[in-house]
């Protein structure tokens, strides 16, 4: 089995299509985060965030809930389907071993988020400080599978998707009217504070070797049938999550930017889940919906109360609704939101949108054989380390003669690379000692500055001091000569 997405194309494969099709089938897929994204990790823990009951799963091909918080597929199952890939298990499903690992796997787990007291209330629960340890567990083991240099590649070239944030508001800061985050943050701050955090968990993922990494804002919150149900007086979308939302997401947009601009690549994609869900709530009829505050499934106001269940409401026609429970959206609305993933506009989905990636990241993995022109294309030099192709007789043909000559083709392209990394090197190690070596001048000069002020200041000290003794002594002789005169008059007096 062919374990990465990085290929060597034989010349005649010019079709963008072709090289999508046949090299992203290959491509590991991870995922990370929550209930949006879990494919039924929390079916193997003892908590209450399980969607492993019916009527969840009711349009799912077996037609049998499977942990996934949908009537059907969710949102890494189409998105797997897009790149002609099976869907990611579960890391926790006993059935992933072996070559089903070079898939991919699931870490996500219902009821996370960002920060580790959020989802208390649902105690067992995967937070994401423990998937990311899964994660390295995973890679141990693809690692003892295909070797150490094949599972690092295969991690570099994988497609990465996280979703935190929405539990942060939903399941914490407005759990209840009054909270220990909303007593310790404003909305503003509060927001400010996830993404701080947010970016520490993207840059373990980078650490990790993530380089390729979609990551979803949140929805708007507001908007969803179990906030209409609990805070909306109108039907109108609550304000506070809507507001909290509204200022979260840019500020999360803004750090995927900055941390692209630091790592000198796009390795973080910022997926606007809040645009993209916005248009269908608000115009539900337009995408075919005949609701979208009304969820499918659930019982009281909105369907958004309480657990989705086989005692709850349930709606005929799940492709009419936007919402499947009080908080998920339906697989049909799953499915418009990784189509604008896959071919939105840059409001919907910046730098690029997906189709893109899978495209440019299939040329640039593309070598031209058959002359002496090699191409190379796509990313920024720094989105991957160095490390060469893997080969794979099989899929080239031995009998053409085209795997040895693209076996050699990509040798001397690994050749290249590498003393291009080199030179880097080289350059960078020379602008290092240059810093060294302006540094150490500047500190020469801020230290006989400090040497100067120090000076100064033990002057000024002393002349303080030789002033407050002067003074001292003034007061002294006044005092004196003032009880010398007191003791005259009183002599006086008394004679």
């Amino acid at each position: 089995m062919y374990m990465g997405c990085r290929r060597v194309i034989y010349a005649t494969i010019l079709v963008a299509a072709t090289l999508w099709g046949r090299s992203e089938a290959g491509r590991a897929f991870f995922v990370f985060g929550d209930s949006l994204v879990d494919n039924g990790n929390n079916n193997y823990l003892i908590t209450s965030a399980r969607a492993d009951s019916p009527p969840y799963g009711i349009d799912y091909p077996t037609h049998r809930p499977t942990g996934r918080f949908s009537n059907g597929y969710n949102i890494p199952d189409l998105i797997s389907e897009a790149m002609g890939s099976e869907a990611t298990m579960a890391y926790l499903n006993p059935e992933l071993k072996g070559e089903k690992l070079l898939v991919g796997a699931n870490f996500a787990s219902a009821g996370v988020g960002i920060l580790p007291d959020t989802g208390f209330q649902f105690a067992n629960i995967i937070r994401i400080g423990q998937q990311l340890q899964m994660f390295e567990a995973y890679q141990a083991r693809v690692t003892g599978l295909i070797g150490r240099e094949a599972g690092v590649r295969l991690v570099n070239q994988a497609l990465t998707l996280i979703s935190l944030g929405g539990n942060d508001f939903v399941n914490n800061y407005f759990l209840v009217p009054i909270t220990a985050r909303r007593l310790q943050f404003n909305i503003p701050n509060y927001c400010r504070y996830l993404v701080s955090e947010y970016r520490k968990i993207l840059m373990r993922l980078y650490e990790l070797g993530c380089r390729r990494v979609l990551v979803t804002g949140t929805g708007p919150i507001g908007c969803v049938p179990a906030e209409l149900a609990r805070m909306s007086t109108n039907g109108q979308c609550a304000a506070e999550p809507q507001e909290a939302a509204a200022v979260f997401n840019p500020l999360l947009a803004q750090t995927l930017a900055d941390l692209n601009r630091q790592l000198g690549a796009d390795v973080f994609v910022s997926v606007n889940a809040m645009r993209m869900q916005e248009d269908f709530v608000a115009n539900p009829e337009s995408y075919g919906f005949v609701t979208s505050k009304v969820a499918c499934c659930g019982q009281g106001p909105y369907n958004g109360i309480g657990l989705c269940t086989v005692a709850s409401n349930l709606c005929p026609n799940r492709d009419q609704h936007a919402f499947w429970d009080p908080f998920h959206p339906s697989e049909r609305a799953n499915r418009i939101i990784v189509q604008s993933i896959l071919t939105g506009a840059n409001h919907y989905i910046s730098p690029m949108n997906l189709s893109a990636i899978l495209v440019m990241d299939s040329n640039e993995a593309t070598v031209r054989v058959g002359g002496s022109r090699r191409a190379v294309a796509g990313r920024r030099p720094s989105s991957f380390p160095v490390a060469p192709p893997s080969y794979n007789k099989r899929y080239y043909g031995s009998k053409s003669g085209a795997y040895d000559e693209a076996k050699s083709a990509a040798s001397k392209g690994a050749d290249a690379a590498n003393k291009v990394a080199h030179q880097i090197k080289h350059d960078a190690s020379s602008a290092a000692d240059e810093g060294v070596h302006k540094a150490k001048a500047m500190g020469e000069k801020l230290s006989e500055a400090a040497n100067d002020l120090a000076g100064k200041a033990k002057q000024t000290a002393q002349d303080a001091w030789d002033a407050v003794k002067d003074t001292t002594h003034k007061i002294k002789d006044d005092v004196g000569n003032k009880a010398d005169e007191t003791k005259d008059a009183v002599r006086k007096h008394t004679n």
